[in-house]
């Protein structure tokens, strides 16, 4: 339906192999064009700001603190400087 409209999508990814092997290369994520899929595994590729483990197909957050003083406003500033658009680790956070 997109193709229809003039909307072509491109960049596909998937962690299962069969669905990439399905994919067109040109319509392939442009670090899984040059893959050998039987061989290779899958990298991790960053989505909405968060890194997905595609092999693993979990996300995971990459958290680099900085000194910050023990007050109210240093340990807002620390939690507030996670992007975090899904609202995946924010039970952990508060």
């Amino acid at each position: 339906m997109c193709m229809k409209g003039g909307f072509r999508l491109h960049k596909f990814t998937s962690n299962s192999k069969e669905v990439v092997e399905s994919i067109s290369v040109e319509s392939r994520a442009k670090e899984i064009k040059e893959l050998d899929l039987n061989r290779d595994l899958l990298p991790p590729e960053r989505v909405l700001g968060v890194e997905w483990n595609i092999e693993n197909d979990v996300f995971k957050f990459c958290i680099t603190l900085k000194d910050k003083p023990l007050t109210r406003r240093g340990i807002l500033s620390t939690v507030s400087s996670i992007y975090d658009p899904l609202g995946f680790p924010t039970p952990f956070l508060l």
